[in-house]
């Protein structure tokens, strides 16, 4: 999944700044596999090199970034098992297609591809906050969401709740670029 492609809207000189820092580099390798360490670099890189206006501009655009990339790679999947997720008969995922088989691979890279955007969804809102920001209300519900579906074997579901959540987000009037709005105190979290 191409997280970085929406990003060519940022401002040209904060592409250049960013360009210099080599966990943003090895972040955009193609068909790089990443983990959290690297997620943790790249946030505290992001943090160390930008100044707190251009933070806020990159959170906001990785965050349109990754929703539109989702929504688009994920849609094909929870098209053609809507009427099984409806109908609850994904809730035991791992039942449903044999291992090696190709329904099984591509299950298989739809979970990876999930827990991949759930990482990047709880880092892109902890560094919002941490930046004094309020996070869009729809990533707040998205987290909201995917804390509710924590240890489910039901991986289909858990994918459309991460679809849905990135549809929203990228259907938010409040998205890059707009202005943030300024966190008030509290937790951020509200339903």
């Amino acid at each position: 999944m191409d997280f970085k492609h929406g990003l060519t809207a940022l401002p040209e000189e904060l592409q250049e700044k960013l360009a210099k820092i080599p966990s943003w580099k090895e972040f955009g390798q193609k068909n790089k596999d990443w983990n959290q360490d690297l997620l943790d670099k790249l946030f505290e890189d992001v943090r160390s090199t930008l100044n707190e206006e251009e933070q806020t501009t990159f959170y906001r655009c990785l965050l349109q970034s990754v929703a539109f990339a989702t929504k688009n790679v994920l849609e094909p999947y929870i098209e053609a098992m809507k009427p099984a997720i409806d109908a609850g008969l994904t809730k035991n995922a791992n039942d449903m297609f044999k291992p090696g088989t190709k329904a099984g691979v591509e299950m298989a890279k739809m979970v990876i591809q999930t827990n991949q955007v759930i990482l990047l969804l709880c880092n892109i809102y902890e560094a919002q906050v941490g930046n004094g920001e309020m996070p869009l209300e729809e990533l707040n519900d998205a987290i909201l969401d995917l804390a509710e579906m924590t240890g489910t074997r039901d991986h289909f579901k858990r994918a459309e709740i991460v679809y849905n959540s990135c549809k929203k987000i990228s259907e938010s009037p409040d998205l890059y670029p707009a202005a943030p709005k300024k966190k008030q105190g509290g937790s951020g979290f509200k339903r």
